[in-house]
């Protein structure tokens, strides 16, 4: 569930990301193209319809103070950029070998310039000393969890049958900073600030 924030309430961490969203009508495409396929996957947990989002940064759990500095670092950096597109490609998982973990779409078109921005994002919060981030950047849409099992690789072998040629370019123009709220039901993620992308005047 996304929900709307103005800030971020309570004294306490914030555990965060930042991200693109999806227009919701891309949302609900993509969870149709999966719908007959849930018959026959118990064995992933999917991430909810409403969920679904491209992170380019995930902080973990951030003080208030620290998550006011970064929504100013935001606001600066959205300032000035072009927005752009993407297309998404096909289904992938994580890790490549081994017991796959993570089930995900692919992004073709536009993804150097997703890593571009993640990387730019990434150099910025360095500098006002955000650690960080060890592991390579991998563009990709989480689309569920897979359960332990002896079955992984079935089901990962009956994915490559999903066609997702039907998606349509998605116009990627503000960056939204929102904070994640785990609970028995799901993550709940509530955005506490959109930065949307302001070309600089010629």
């Amino acid at each position: 569930m996304i929900l709307q924030s103005d800030s971020s309430s309570g004294r306490g961490r914030v555990r965060s990301f930042l991200a693109i969203d999806l227009p919701g009508e891309v949302k609900q495409q993509i969870d149709g193209i999966l719908s007959s396929f849930r018959k026959e996957s118990a064995g992933i947990k999917w991430v909810e319809k409403q969920n679904l989002h491209l992170t380019l940064r995930f902080f973990g759990a951030l003080s208030p103070d620290e998550v006011e500095k970064v929504k100013i670092f935001l606001k600066s950096f959205a300032a000035g950029k072009n927005s752009f597109t993407f297309t998404f490609s096909g289904i992938g998982v994580f890790p490549p070998s081994g017991t796959p973990a993570v089930l995900w779409l692919g992004i073709d078109g536009g993804a150097e310039l997703l890593k571009e921005t993640a990387g730019v994002l990434r150099s910025g919060l360095e500098t006002l000393g955000f650690a960080g981030v060890t592991q390579p950047f991998h563009l990709h849409l989480t689309l569920g969890r897979l359960k332990s099992g002896q079955g992984n690789r079935h089901l990962i072998e009956k994915t490559k049958q999903i066609s997702f040629g039907s998606l349509p370019e998605i116009h990627a123009d503000k960056l939204i900073f929102f904070k994640s709220t785990l609970r028995s039901s799901g993550p709940v993620y509530e955005a506490m600030g959109e930065y949307p992308f302001t070309p600089a005047l010629s």
